[in-house]
Order: structure tokens, then sequence, then C-alpha cells
């Protein structure tokens, strides 16, 4: 994970509690380094390490030429605390998040009450790396460096990697409400692009966020409106060029068939709901991956990480990490009393 920069999401409302949970009970409490961790909240704590996000987003809005960053519309953006704050941290928290971390090729953002499989993530990344070179790159998107806060370095020099075809995932949903896109799926003849969801963890390779970080400051003053947070990046990184990853659906032969499928290792629920949600039932008898679980309660984070550190003891040094797989896990919850639940509208928010 050392070419892997990760930032979780957090408010001064719930900082303490959340991020106390998963450094003694959750997924950072297993002992593996992240050298390149970040945790974005809105306000600077030096007992928890958490940064000021708000604060940077105020000097991203000057560099974008929007004077002192708290006139007209964007005086709210900086203001709100809360679940109507988080949605203001996803762009600036990115940006900051690259720039403190230049040198990683992939970047990932999470919440506080999201559990993140580090071991099957890693394993899934490391297939990420060997996608094939993009022939016409369409990453663009204006502005210079913006480094005005003390400690944050320029932006990365070009290198090989530019060459990358961009990477930008997680669990694909359309966007609603947001820009010049309506309810529904599709506004004026034209289908709602789609955002991935922050709850459960948005990726972006290097080249993506190198579109979204030259983007950002003028996507924070045309995108501050929008309601969610995780659809103001997908909207940044659209007007950059930028498209949400996808792949081909192919049948039993192997042949194409014109449709178009999204990674579904991130879940926008609990263990508990995603047990209970129909869509989910043949998953949880597979051996595939899971790589996160959000809304995740303390009882839950517990036996996630009683199951990883098992997994790891398992493996000894083995190269694998901790390998977690839906059908051992669910007879894992099973046996120790998870139940499904009924999901609920609105839940994976």
């Amino acid at each position: 994970m050392h070419d892997v920069a990760v930032a979780v999401k957090t408010g001064r409302e719930v900082a303490g509690a959340r991020l106390g949970q998963q450094t003694t009970e959750g997924w950072l409490s297993l002992r593996r380094r992240i050298p390149n961790l970040l945790l974005l909240s809105d306000e600077v704590d030096p007992a928890l390490g958490t940064v000021d996000i708000r604060a940077y987003a105020r000097g991203l809005s000057r560099d974008g030429g929007e004077g002192d960053g708290a006139s007209g519309g964007l005086a709210a953006y900086f203001a709100r605390g809360g679940w109507k704050g988080d949605k203001d941290k996803n762009l600036p928290g990115f940006h900051l998040l690259v720039r403190r971390f230049p040198a990683a090729r992939f970047y990932v953002m999470v919440d506080d009450d999201t559990y993140l499989l580090l071991d099957n993530f890693a394993r899934w990344l490391q297939r990420k790396k060997n996608m094939p070179p993009e022939t016409s790159p369409t990453v663009g998107g204006g502005g210079g460096p913006h480094a005005w806060m003390p400690g944050v370095p320029p932006p990365p020099p070009p290198r090989a990697a530019d060459a990358e075809v961009p990477l930008f995932t997680g669990k694909a949903f359309l966007v609603s409400r947001c820009g010049e896109f309506g309810r529904g799926k599709v506004t004026s003849g034209v289908r709602h692009p789609t955002f991935f969801h922050g709850g459960s963890g948005i990726v972006l390779n290097a080249a993506a966020a190198r579109a979204l970080v030259a983007a950002a400051p003028g996507c924070i003053r045309r995108f501050h409106a929008c309601w969610a947070g995780d659809m103001q990046v997908s909207m940044c990184l659209r007007s950059a060029g930028v498209a949400g990853t996808s792949y081909p659906i192919t049948n039993a032969g192997g042949s194409p068939t014109g449709g178009r499928t999204f990674e579904r290792g991130f879940f926008p629920y609990s263990l508990s709901v995603a047990f209970g949600d129909k869509r989910y039932k043949w998953r949880w008898q597979s051996h595939e991956e899971p790589l996160t679980f959000h809304k995740m309660p303390a009882s839950q984070l517990r036996l996630m990480r009683e199951y990883e550190a098992s997994r790891l003891a398992a493996a000894g040094n083995g190269s694998t990490g901790a390998v977690v797989q839906y059908a051992p896990l669910r007879e894992f919850l099973t046996a120790r009393g998870v139940r499904p639940e009924a999901n609920k509208p609105g839940r994976g928010r």
C-alpha cells in the first residue's frame, strides 16, 4: 500500500468516537502500516491527527479567483457542519490528498463508519496496475498550482504514468438533482452520468486524480450547491473529460453483450443490511472478495476485525495477506449471530 493514499472523512461531532472505534476495533487497528493516510474533518485536532478541510477549501477558492472564498453562495459552503457539511469535503479532500502524497498511484476516500478490507483492496488494486496505456487521453482541465498551504508540495511533475487510462470507480449510481440533471435517469433526453457512492469508497488512479486537482477549484464554485459530495466529484471529473470506469458485459462464451458493468466489491450498507438485500444473495454464496462495507455499527466493526485478524493469522508469513471471501465470511458472521436486516430507502447515504 506504499503507492496508495487513503483519506478518511469525519466531522468534529463524531471524530472522537468513530476514529477511536476504527483505531481500536476497526480496519485501522490491525497493525498494518498505512504510510499515506489523511484524516479529513472540519477542525484541526492534534490528538486525532485530523486536518481542517474547510480551511483548505477556502484557500482553493481564493486561488480560483473567488476573492476571500466566503462570498455569495460559497459562504454556506464553508459554514455548514454535520451531515450537511460533509458533502463539501470531497472535492477539496481529494485535492489535498493528491498534494500531500503526489507520488501515489491510487487515491481512495472512505467515510469514518466504513470498513475497508485492506488486503483484499491491495490485491484488487494490483490488478488495476496492469491496465493498458491510453492511446488518446481525454484528461483535461485548466488551472495552475494551488500550493498556498504551508507544507503542501507542488503538483507532481509529468511522468510516464500520465499515459494511464484514467480510473474512477466505486459503487455506481446515477447522478440525480445535481448540476443540470434533475430527478430520475434522463434529463432533456440525456441519460444521467454515473457517480460513485462516497461512503463505500471512491477510487482514482493518478491520471484521474491529476485531472481532478486541475479542475477542483473551479468545480467547488460551479457545483457547491449540489446536495451530494460524491456527485460533485463525478460532475467535476466529467467536466474534465473523465467518465466513470465501466467494463463490457460478456456472455458465457466470453463474447460482449453490448452492456456495461461496474465494480461490485463496494457495499453502501453494513454487513447485516447487505445480508438482507436479495440483490446480493448470490454474492454471499461466492468466493469473490468484498472491498468495503459502509455504515458499520461498532458490533459489526469488531466482528469484521476479528475475522480479518483470523485470516491474517492463517496466512502467516504468506504474501496473500488476509483473504476475505463472501461465503466463508457469511458462515462466520451467521455463527456469531448476525442476521439479515431489511434495507430502507436512503440507507446507503
